[in-house]
């Protein structure tokens, strides 16, 4: 197949998902089918199954658990090109019109008892989400994936959201924006698990999104960007801000790219009165044997236990390294 006619049956791909796209909506206490705030869906999962690339859920304000049982491998299952927004009151007719502050809209993990030890693993599981993914003006709290095994298993990383794009031409480059994640756990990645490993890409994009209260018994209190085995993690955080989560290594943020690449870009991030029980209260970056660097644009670094080594260059521009 020639260059022409891909590009042709792309275009044509695009323009069908767009004429087709439909708008879900989500409410609590509801058993619609979701075509109207009228007629909302009770379900946020149900409508993510039936929603399809191009499409947008809006969501109510109130809090939406993946699964009303006690099984802790469900979460919500985001599919590439579907755009999820939170934050309405369940009468608007445009999405400018949501107030996402006002309105909070919590996807939580409590599940079970009210112990964490029993919550959702992951409250948000992504696989192979392009840049037409989105998340946008959620609360995403109380996941927790403590089971035990290697690192990088979903049922031990990422409690808030596990991004995978992990393996040979996979890719997953979503989008999440005004978020929170509060109060997740996991013995990697307390918030978030980036997994691009053994050959795959996971560039995510994080804008004015807020990190605190997670906890890692690991690595990457709220944060865990992994590149090895010749993978490539390169997230893009804009406006983020980190505050008093928990690692034994990178309190804040974990980045790791033994035998591959990982460069997070930190633009405008905040990190304040984060803790390391051992190295990095902040950050800590791991190559062996890889390329794992962190660019810091504009950061501010506070309180953070036990301090990072930063290396400033002109503009407040940081590469932040560690020894191996």
């Amino acid at each position: 197949m020639n260059r022409n006619l891909l590009f042709t049956v792309w275009t044509f791909f695009v323009i069908t998902s767009v004429l087709e796209a439909k708008v879900y909506f989500v409410k609590q206490n509801t058993t619609g089918e979701g075509s109207s705030w009228e007629d909302a869906a009770g379900d946020l999962n149900s409508i993510l199954d039936i929603a399809s690339f191009g499409d947008e859920i809006w969501v109510g304000n109130g809090v939406y658990k993946p699964t009303q049982g006690t099984n802790r491998n469900i979460s919500f299952r985001l599919k590439d090109g579907v755009k999820m927004y939170g934050g309405f009151s369940g009468t608007e007719k445009l999405l400018i019109q949501r107030n996402w502050r006002k309105n909070k809209t919590v996807l939580s993990g409590e599940i079970g008892t009210k112990a964490l030890l029993d919550n959702s693993f992951s409250v948000v599981y992504m696989l192979n989400t392009s840049s037409e993914t989105l998340i946008d003006g959620f609360i995403i709290s109380d996941g927790c994936a403590n089971q035990n095994g290697f690192i990088g298993q979903s049922r031990n990383s990422g409690g808030g959201i596990y991004i995978n794009g992990a393996g040979i031409k996979q890719i997953s480059n979503p989008e999440i924006k005004n978020c929170f994640f509060l109060n997740n756990f996991a013995s990697y990645g307390g918030a978030i698990y980036n997994n691009a490993m053994n050959g795959g890409i996971a560039n995510p994009t994080f804008i004015d999104c807020l990190f605190s209260n997670n906890q890692a018994e690991i690595d990457g209190g709220a944060f865990f960007n992994d590149g090895r085995v010749q993978g490539q993690a390169d997230p893009v955080l804009r406006g983020c801000s980190f505050q008093s989560n928990e690692a034994t290594f990178g309190g804040a943020f974990m980045n790791q790219g033994t035998g591959g690449e990982a460069h997070p870009i930190l633009i405008k991030c905040d990190f304040e009165n984060n803790v390391a029980y051992d190295k990095g209260g902040a950050l800590f970056n791991l190559k062996k044997n890889g390329r794992a660097y962190i660019t810091c644009d504009l950061c501010r670094f506070t309180d953070n236990i036990p301090l990072i080594k930063t290396i400033f260059e002109e503009e407040n521009l940081a590469q932040l390294k560690e020894d191996d």
